[in-house]
């Protein structure tokens, strides 16, 4: 059975990406990271962004172990091999090969640096976890899928049926984490060579697991979303706020993987109670998508360093950015997605009925 509220959620949580990407452009700190950086800063609206930072990368892991699930409902391993190639690989490799290089030269040419072409991932880094990921686990998810009735799901099953009972559960295994790497900044997913891979694989699993739960998960995020919501933004609250309440770092990291997961398990929650329904939005906007996660951030960089000379106040150019951004990306995948061999380089399909 489809579940459209992961669609909604995997679309919105991609455009929260594009919103992220476009106000480190207002950070001094992001030319470090090869961002053209507007003069006039905004540094007073990190605050927002503070509250998706810990939780806007692994919702996309989840949803992504989410996504291998229904695949593999109606697929071989060997299907869903080729299609992990087509959908992750190709475009991981065309886009790190002509788009994500495109970041930087222009990030060189607005900053009068000599200008160089060094194929890398860049942004796209994502999709080399997704495919690792896939194939590791792969052995297990296919054992998991032939035996759906095994002790450890009746266990968790029986669990979930206990109210609020899924907010323990799925943080567990996040909370080891945690305590066991102590991660010297939690959100550092890309840039922490240990506990970004390791966490990511963490959600990525727990996505498939509990899609694997089916109705049991479902029902239990759903009773549980408002719970969800008071505790992650109460933790929320205390860290931008309260940080030095805390004891100790390692305490402090513990509050930040539980608010983490209490935001994604509200995002489930709400998606579960209100989004799980089609719409032709949905069905556009879920093919749209990805090809313009792979095509923004170069996008961003050409409109930020176009805007950046003028005189215009920040506060106004950053949604000039973010909707430049969106609707020359969203042209662009109207002109690839008609063009055989550039929709197989950017991993679109047509809009099918299929989940992934």
């Amino acid at each position: 059975m489809r579940r459209y509220d992961i669609d909604a959620i995997r679309i919105s949580a991609l455009f929260l990406l594009i919103l992220y990407h476009a106000a480190c452009a207002f950070q001094p700190w992001a030319i470090y990271f090869a961002f053209i950086v507007n003069p006039d800063t905004l540094e007073s609206i990190w605050i927002f962004m503070e509250m998706l930072n810990i939780w806007r990368l692994p919702i996309l892991f989840t949803v992504s172990g989410m996504g291998v699930f229904f695949a593999l409902q109606h697929r071989t391993w060997q299907e869903f091999f080729l299609n992990r190639g087509a959908r992750v690989f190709i475009p991981l490799v065309f886009g790190s090969i002509f788009i994500a290089p495109l970041t930087l030269v222009l990030f060189q040419i607005h900053y009068q640096k000599e200008v160089e072409h060094i194929p890398q991932p860049g942004h796209l880094w994502f999709l080399i976890n997704i495919f690792y990921y896939s194939l590791l686990a792969l052995p297990v998810f296919l054992y998991w899928n032939q035996h759906p009735n095994n002790i450890i799901c009746r266990v968790s099953s029986a669990i979930l049926r206990t109210r609020f009972a899924v907010i323990l559960l799925f943080s567990i295994p996040i909370l080891i984490e945690a305590l066991l790497l102590k991660p010297e900044s939690y959100a550092s997913f890309a840039l922490d060579p240990v506990h970004g891979p390791i966490i990511g694989f963490i959600f990525f699993s727990s996505g498939f697991f509990y899609a694997s739960l089916r109705d049991d998960f479902w029902h239990s995020v759903s009773n549980a979303r408002f719970l969800s919501l008071i505790l992650a933004f109460s933790f929320y609250i205390i860290r931008v706020n309260f940080a030095d309440l805390y004891p100790s770092h390692l305490l402090y990291t513990l509050a930040t993987a539980f608010e983490a997961s209490n935001w994604i398990l509200a995002a489930f929650g709400f998606g579960a109670s209100y989004l799980n329904r089609p719409s032709t939005v949905l069905t556009y906007l879920s093919a749209a998508v990805y090809p313009v996660y792979i095509l923004h951030l170069p996008v961003q960089q050409f409109f930020v360093g176009l805007l950046a000379p003028l005189g215009i106040p920040a506060i106004l150019k950053l949604p000039v950015v973010i909707i430049a951004t969106l609707g020359v990306c969203v042209s662009f995948f109207e002109i690839i997605r008609r063009i055989k061999y550039l929709r197989f380089c950017l991993g679109i399909k047509s809009f099918a009925k299929t989940q992934e």
